[in-house]
């Protein structure tokens, strides 16, 4: 006979603590509700009434580059704003050649460099502060009011009715959208008054000519030509966005003998560039005259006008996805499946694919080669084919014209 209690779940130190946590979380948001009420705000701004934004963009590479159609869409609204960007270590470069930005501002890690970086901030004094960042909602709702105060409008996605008390704004049009750059775009249209038109979701990014032309000067030393090969970027931070070696070999090994035309460049981190040099030497070889690594950079644009002079890319869920949309190149990324991947973080506004594993939350690493490979030939066909490599504009948001592709 089956035992029909219910079973119980063994008593941890973090779950008795947890009761402590909620009470201490919920007495500092009522400390801090008090010093700086923040009200909903009734109604759009007037673009012209505004003098200084900030967007808090202080994470990675690829978040910042979808925020870029947002920050020159505030422009369009008003060329006399100043937008600034509070950025990382990590990301700061990638704003730091637009022609968009006023400022660009960093906020470091250790904790007296980041009071001082977000003091920096706050004496700017700005009317508008949007907080990007989606994770850590009272973290950044205080950064957000320590630099803005009571008098700057505080804004972000819905976050949920208990975070009123640190923001004006909580758009719920921008938590709606699949993309996260449908979500940056919606976000500033629910701040200022004027809407999305056509051409203000497209992606961009400014490349300096110094970086395209070292890019240009290390292709040629591959005797790699301008839009005469395939970026393949092998790179991923995150262990479940990984694929394997065995994949990334047979993905080379098939591209190269499809067509005696394709070549491929590998693009990977400095930690990678071991399994770059396997999977090189996996390929047969009369085939090795067409595939090379890219060279060692830290140029984070050097790698952009590497990406801008492919014909297509693949790439894991990086920001590498992220570099290929802003520059228009077709692309194929890999997804851990998820209620919000691959939507959210797919390649935008060009012809692409997206593949993604089986079963919810498994690692990109049970993604079968075979897949991948029909999927990437198809995408080069395509390419080829003369298919437009770029969405129509709509009006609006792009989402619509997405095209991808996902496992059953």
């Amino acid at each position: 006979m089956r035992d029909s209690s219910p079973v119980r779940k063994p008593i941890t130190l973090q779950g008795l603590l947890k009761p402590v946590e909620r009470a201490n979380k919920a007495l500092w948001h009522a400390l801090l509700a008090r010093l700086w009420p923040n009200r909903p705000l009734e109604r759009r701004l007037d673009p012209r009434s505004v003098r200084r934004v900030l967007f808090l963009r202080y994470d990675n590479i690829g978040d910042m580059i979808t925020t870029l159609p947002a920050i020159r869409l505030v422009k369009r609204l008003n060329p006399a704003i100043e937008v600034d960007v509070l950025a990382s270590e990590a990301n700061r470069a990638i704003v730091a050649h637009d022609p968009n930005v006023t400022r660009v501002l960093t906020l470091r890690e250790r904790p007296d460099l980041f009071v001082a970086d977000i003091e920096r901030a706050r004496s700017v004094g700005y009317d508008v502060v949007i907080c990007c960042i989606f994770a850590k909602a009272t973290k950044v709702g205080i950064i957000a009011n320590w630099i803005g105060g009571a008098r700057a409008v505080k804004a972000t996605i819905w976050r949920g009715a208990k975070y009123h008390r640190f923001f004006n704004v909580q758009s719920r049009e921008a938590a709606s959208q699949a993309s996260m750059w449908d979500k940056m775009l919606r976000l500033v249209s629910d701040i200022f008054e004027g809407d999305v038109r056509p051409g203000d979701e497209s992606p961009y990014i400014a490349i300096p000519e110094a970086s395209r032309a070292r890019a240009a000067e290390r292709l040629a030393e591959l005797a790699m030509p301008q839009r005469g090969f395939i970026l393949m970027n092998i790179t991923s931070a995150r262990a479940r966005n990984r694929w394997t070696e065995e994949g990334f070999v047979a993905l080379a090994r098939s591209i190269l003998a499809a067509d005696a035309r394709n070549r491929i460049v590998i693009a990977c981190m400095p930690f990678d560039r071991e399994l770059a040099s396997r999977i090189v030497e996996a390929v047969p070889q009369e085939q090795r005259s067409r595939i090379e690594i890219y060279p060692k950079t830290r140029d984070v644009h050097e790698v952009i006008a590497t990406v801008e002079a492919s014909e297509a890319v693949f790439s894991l869920d990086t920001g590498v996805v992220h570099m290929a949309s802003a520059t228009r190149r077709p692309t194929l990324a890999l997804y851990v499946a998820s209620p919000h991947s691959p939507a959210e973080w797919r390649p935008y506004g060009v012809l692409h694919r997206a593949v993604c594993t089986r079963e919810p939350y498994v690692p990109v690493a049970t993604i079968e080669p075979e897949v991948v490979i029909a999927e990437m030939l198809a995408l080069i066909a395509e390419v080829r084919s003369g298919a437009p490599t770029e969405m129509p504009e709509k009006g609006g948001l792009a989402s619509d014209y997405q095209r991808y592709y996902q496992e059953p």
